[in-house]
């Protein structure tokens, strides 16, 4: 059953103009600049152009779609049904033409009293001129039909490709948020035996992480916002560690006007204190989120950390997550090194935020 909603409709009207186009307007042109043969044959111009119509139509709504269009490869089945459709065709435009022009010089020559092959010939080129106008008709039909087919399945393995990719990116953002829970209540329970008060501030600060973790997550936030979201969390980490032991530089507001996913470079800065603390060096943790001169955003980190411990052993499990999140939303517009020079860890995260694939 065809369905002629507005899609359908404008597809239809669009077929009608290439079909005029290619093959009618010719006609109409010659007719008109021969204006003798204007008020013999115009009828039987607009009649032909209903026969390429028939046959367009045959094809794109009953032959194509039940033997060539994918997964179908009847080919003799659409060879056979268009070999009869073209015959009748022909057949019905030299009964229409017959019918309305009787006396058109194209019958006088086709039954004149001249040699059968000269007859023969007359009848065969008028013939062989129409079977090749119906299987180009035929031909556009198929063209037109496949190519929508395609487009059609290539729009919808994108689109599995974007609700698969959006579908991975809430696994991982689902994995992400009790790991960064986990860190910080260890914290507060670290800071609630030294100082009640920081531990207090500390709950204050964590509420508003997880208001922004929680409720203020959507697809992309802008750059200002993690920004903001980082300031908090490495003044949560700060409570727990000497004076001087963190080094931060942010991109100033006027040029944080732009999108990031959420909680993106939360696993980098994790990962600083996490392994920076273990190493108990006097070197700082350093952390920046900054613009580079070409648009993009980019995070380093850079801490201590005990050298022979496994990637595994050293949350390599959180980097793997950010990596693939990398790649489902920026494709190679995107970037993360990781550097281990001595005793120094260094991670630098490279975004070019206008490249995103989502």
């Amino acid at each position: 059953m065809i369905a002629f909603d507005r899609h359908s409709r404008v597809k239809f009207f669009t077929h009608l103009i290439v079909i005029s186009m290619l093959f009618i307007l010719p006609e109409v042109i010659m007719n008109y600049s021969m204006p003798r043969r204007h008020a013999e044959l115009m009828w039987g111009v607009y009649f032909k152009a209903f026969l390429y119509m028939i046959v367009f139509y045959t094809n794109y709504y009953l032959i194509i779609p039940r033997t060539i269009e994918p997964p179908k490869r009847q080919i003799l089945a659409f060879v056979s049904w268009n070999v009869l459709l073209v015959l009748a065709t022909v057949i019905v435009n030299y009964i229409g033409w017959y019918v309305m022009f009787p006396e058109h010089r194209m019958f006088h020559k086709m039954f004149s009293p001249a040699p059968l092959s000269r007859m023969l010939m007359v009848i065969t080129s008028f013939m062989l001129r129409d079977i090749v106008m119906f299987v180009l008709t035929i031909a556009l039909s198929v063209a037109m039909k496949l190519s929508e087919g395609w487009d059609y399945i290539e729009k919808h393995k994108q689109q599995l490709e974007a609700s698969q990719r959006a579908e991975e990116l809430d696994n991982l953002k689902s994995q992400l948020n009790p790991h960064f829970l986990f860190n910080t209540l260890n914290t507060i329970y670290a800071l609630i035996a030294v100082s009640p008060a920081e531990a207090q501030d500390a709950v204050h600060r964590l509420s508003k992480l997880l208001r922004y973790v929680l409720y203020e997550n959507p697809a992309m936030v802008k750059l200002s916002a993690e920004i903001d979201f980082a300031r908090n969390y490495i003044a949560l980490m700060e409570n727990r560690l000497p004076a001087g032991s963190v080094e931060t530089e942010f991109a100033p507001e006027a040029e944080s006007d732009v999108d990031v996913p959420p909680l993106l470079f939360i696993v980098l800065i994790e990962n600083a204190f996490k392994h920076g603390n273990a190493a108990r060096g006097t070197e700082p943790v350093r952390i920046s989120i900054t613009r580079g001169n070409d648009g993009s955003v980019v995070c380093r980190t850079r801490n201590r950390f005990v050298p022979g411990k496994s990637e595994a052993e050293e949350g390599g499990i959180g980097l793997s997550n950010l990596r693939r999140r990398l790649h489902l939303i920026y494709g190679d517009a995107a970037s993360l090194y990781t550097k281990a020079d001595g005793d120094i860890y260094t991670a630098t995260l490279t975004i070019h935020p206008k490249k995103s694939l989502s």
